[in-house]
């Protein structure tokens, strides 16, 4: 009973997977009743064996229909508020400032008009089709703080939304009965396009939880506020910034295609300043909104269960989703759910985390507390080793970059000795001991950083930085370090049966590891240039790491000194704090 109940280590992943080793058995029993392969005839027989899914291949499915139509949803909302922007330019370009009352009747006669309605749906598809692909194409919990110039999946989301704001400009100048030449078509193609560069290439795409949870309301209106730093308004600036690159590049482009004379006019109009500001307004505010609203709908919180103290024989789906299993998942997005569900459990005071702390039966063992500190060490722990990586392949280059200048160095030297003393000196061993001791002086030296050349500034003008770790690292630490650290120091007054002392060693040492190998990265390449955004995640992460290491010092203080601990951890104990 128990081997099937734990859920770490060499045995299974949960106790609910019992029925399905049984499941497995019975087909291998059933395939066993097949005779042997020796001829061609039984080889047609024979059928490929029955691999039945996992709980986590299950979890995972459920969690990805859902995820799917919320942005689904999303895209729906997105494209309402797109019709919205319809109705609102076609009422904006019916207005005319010498008759305002008539202005307003044939704006209102003209949205209610049964003319408006197909083109309506015609706007309403092309923005939702638009919107859906690009939020499941690149709207990612681990996606870079902007997409580089060079991905094919960028481009493709770039063209399917400037043809759907051309959708829409083309709507609202057939409803409007504006007069539309090459010229205004030109100058109104340009200014679309250079919004759906920027609202794709310029956007931040991660999906990160919202601020208003489940009131999406609050979310709409602060979409359509022109407070500072709301997405209509910030969407408002940057057109003025883009109308200053739309209007030579439309001006030079219509004189080589459309014609001089057209080209002039068209710029003497001021209808068609107010469109290209108009339509850039839109396409950049459509952008921000859609991710506004598509964090606030797919990011929702989900709510993960404890399991039972006791064993289930036949769980349903619902009851094999519990916290246990979905920490064991490898799906990026469910483990950023996973992970924030069991920071508020973390934070939460009540029967709820005291189950954490509880006992399974049969056995009475910690099952609870073990499956989720284990997930989470493992977490910080993986997240460790590409920073240790990346701190080997640093030493490595420095190492190499230093040789050659340190042999010249001891050359020189043995030039000015005599022969028999250069003889006597400078043996193998003794070389290559004063070898490494020019290194490391060297090393700590400051070094000016080479300057870039043409191609390294354009690669990374195309290039996202990548820095050693990802924001989507950084988060899964930040959660980690953050449970742990207070489920480590409510056990102080909740842990009756003391559980969590036994691996308070064994947390603290993760996060000292963690915390020391950010740090001494940064040591490794303290003479190298660096860039603040590709730093950012490391800096969050051990920002993290060194609070959780505080908490648990300010909580159990000079007790942490009868832990199995070296003196470098508590060396380090002592400064992180």
């Amino acid at each position: 009973m128990d081997s099937f109940l734990s859920g770490g280590g060499g045995a299974p992943n949960s106790f609910y997977e019992y029925e399905y080793a049984k499941a497995d058995l019975s087909s291998s029993r059933l395939s066993s009743g097949f005779r042997s392969p020796s001829s061609p005839s039984n080889m047609v027989l024979q059928s490929p064996p029955l691999v039945l899914p996992s709980i986590f291949d299950q979890i995972a499915v459920w969690f990805r229909g859902i995820i799917d139509r919320r942005k689904v949803i999303a895209s729906a909302v997105s494209s309402g508020c797109s019709l919205l922007f319809f109705f609102l330019l076609t009422a904006l370009l019916q207005a005319s400032p010498l008759s305002p009352f008539a202005s307003v009747y044939g704006a209102l006669s003209l949205l209610i008009s049964p003319a408006i309605i197909t083109v309506s749906i015609i706007v309403f598809i092309s923005s939702f089709a638009a919107l859906g692909f690009i939020t499941l194409l690149i709207a990612k919990p681990d996606t870079a703080p902007r997409l580089g110039l060079l991905r094919k999946d960028a481009w493709a989301a770039a063209v399917i939304y400037f043809m759907s704001q051309m959708v829409l400009v083309a709507a609202v100048h057939t409803i409007a009965g504006s007069p539309m030449d090459r010229a205004r078509w030109l100058f109104s193609s340009l200014a679309v396009a250079f919004s759906s560069l920027h609202v794709i290439f310029r956007n931040d795409f991660r999906l990160v939880f919202g601020t208003f949870g489940s009131k999406l309301s609050l979310a709409l209106w602060e979409c359509v506020s022109l407070e500072a730093g709301s997405p209509l308004a910030t969407a408002a600036k940057e057109a003025v910034l883009l109308y200053r690159m739309v209007l030579p590049t439309a001006a030079i482009l219509g004189f080589l295609t459309v014609g001089v004379y057209p080209t002039i006019l068209s710029l003497l109009s001021p209808s068609i300043h107010f469109c290209l500001l108009a339509f850039s307004t839109v396409a950049l505010a459509m952008g921000r909104m859609h991710v506004r609203i598509t964090r606030e709908i797919v990011m929702k919180p989900l709510h993960f269960p404890l399991p039972p103290p006791h064993a289930v024989r036949s769980p349903t789906p619902a009851q094999t989703r519990t916290m246990l299993n979905v920490l064991e998942a490898d799906d990026a997005t469910l483990k950023v759910f996973a992970l924030t569900d069991l920071a508020r459990l973390s934070r939460v005071v009540g029967d709820r985390r005291l189950e954490i702390f509880s006992l399974s039966q049969p056995g009475g063992h910690p099952r609870n507390w073990t499956s989720i500190k284990n997930a989470c060490v493992r977490v910080i722990e993986e997240t460790r080793e590409k920073v240790e990586c990346a701190t080997r392949a640093l030493g490595a280059r420095g190492y190499a970059d230093s040789e050659g200048e340190d042999d010249d160095g001891v050359d020189r030297q043995m030039l000015l000795m005599p022969e028999r003393i250069r003889q006597q000196v400078y043996s193998t061993a003794i070389r290559s001991r004063h070898a490494r001791s020019l290194r490391a002086t060297a090393a700590l030296q400051p070094r000016v950083p080479p300057k870039p050349t043409m191609w390294e500034k354009a690669k990374r003008f195309l290039d996202v930085p990548v820095g050693v770790i990802s924001r989507h690292d950084a988060t899964l630490v930040q959660l980690a370090s953050e449970s742990l650290s207070l489920l480590v120091v409510s056990s102080f007054d909740e842990d009756r049966y003391g559980v969590v002392q036994r691996d308070l060693a064994e947390v603290l040492r993760a996060l000292i590891k963690a915390a020391n190998a950010v740090r001494e990265h940064f040591r490794t390449r303290a003479a190298r240039a660096t860039d603040s955004e590709a730093d950012a995640p490391l800096n969050a992460m051990d920002e993290a790491l060194a609070t959780a290491v505080y908490q648990i010092k300010n909580q159990f203080g000079d007790h942490l000194r009868s832990l199995a601990l070296s003196k470098e951890e508590f060396s380090a104990i002592d400064m992180m704090c």
